[in-house]
């Protein structure tokens, strides 16, 4: 069993356009399906916690938003945001 020169050329060939196929996939195919994936990921992640997404606004321009606490942090407040207390200007 001689290996011939045009054989191991051959190989030699082979194994350089399979070098190069395989630098262009990783250069440009590679980084696609990666930025693909992570789109997905991050879709299904704001689809589970729309209240996280950035891009979506709920609010309008202007509007004041009045966020209360659970009721675990609260413990054993009231549920109106304070007492009214009514008062009168004194003139010196």
């Amino acid at each position: 069993m001689e290996a011939s020169l045009t054989g191991f050329l051959r190989v030699l060939f082979i194994l350089i356009i399979v070098y190069y196929v395989f630098r262009l996939l990783v250069r440009f195919v590679f980084p696609f399906l990666v930025k693909r994936y992570l789109n997905n990921f991050q879709k299904k992640f704001y689809d589970a916690n729309p209240h996280l997404d950035p891009n979506q606004s709920t609010s309008k321009d202007g509007e004041v938003k009045v966020k209360r606490k659970s009721s675990d942090d609260r413990k054993g407040k009231t549920d109106d945001f304070g007492e009214y207390i009514d008062y009168e200007e004194i003139k010196d």
